[in-house]
């Protein structure tokens, strides 16, 4: 009798463990599943960027040219508030030389920028990004409004990620005429020593 009593009180516990529920996994068709995290992003400031930066970028054949490597400067000019940046950008390519100014604001309570490329080619870009932040970094993700060029609707998509005070990289990809987006290279901006 004993025997039984013992057998019934380890049972019960089993057959109560086995039948609680566990929490459901989430499902990439879950509407939250994509939601932003609900966290603060660490403050960010667009005089991250005021200085002199040098560029190296290794890129495909396309619409702009020959492929190889594009080398180049971007100096920054930035707001005492840290809310708007003017930068100038000259860069060779294996095509030739061209040059951009370029004007960049961000909106910290909708943690949004734009940046507007007016570029010596004969073209203007209008980005749209958004910032986030992972683990202390900042990354900032574009896409332009489409824009012409050579005929041809071009359209490009750019993350940076601000990963160490003197440098971001840079991933690009260029769509035309409606087509997919593809790789346009990943660059490294770095910070051009001071006086």
């Amino acid at each position: 009798m004993m025997r039984l009593l013992v057998m019934l009180l380890v049972a019960i516990p089993l057959s109560g463990a086995a039948q609680q529920t566990r929490p459901p996994e989430q499902r990439s068709d879950d509407p939250d599943y994509r939601r932003p995290s609900s966290g603060s992003i660490p403050p960010f400031r667009l005089d991250y960027f005021a200085g002199a930066w040098t560029f190296d970028w290794d890129v495909p054949d396309s619409i702009f040219g020959e492929g190889g490597t594009i080398t180049g400067t971007e100096t920054f000019t930035c707001s005492p508030d840290g809310k708007s940046c003017d930068s100038t950008l000259k860069a060779t390519t294996p095509s030739g030389s061209f040059a951009q100014t370029a004007r960049l604001t961000y909106d910290e309570s909708a943690h949004t920028l734009t940046r507007v490329e007016k570029d010596s080619r004969g073209f203007e870009v209008r980005h749209a990004g958004q910032l986030s932040s992972d683990q202390g970094f900042h990354q900032i993700s574009y896409t332009s409004s489409p824009f012409r060029y050579q005929g041809k609707s071009v359209q490009l998509k750019t993350s940076a990620s601000t990963t160490a005070p003197g440098a971001y990289r840079v991933r690009f990809q260029l769509s035309v005429d409606d087509g997919p987006f593809e790789s346009f290279g990943n660059p490294w901006w770095r910070k051009a020593p001071g006086p």
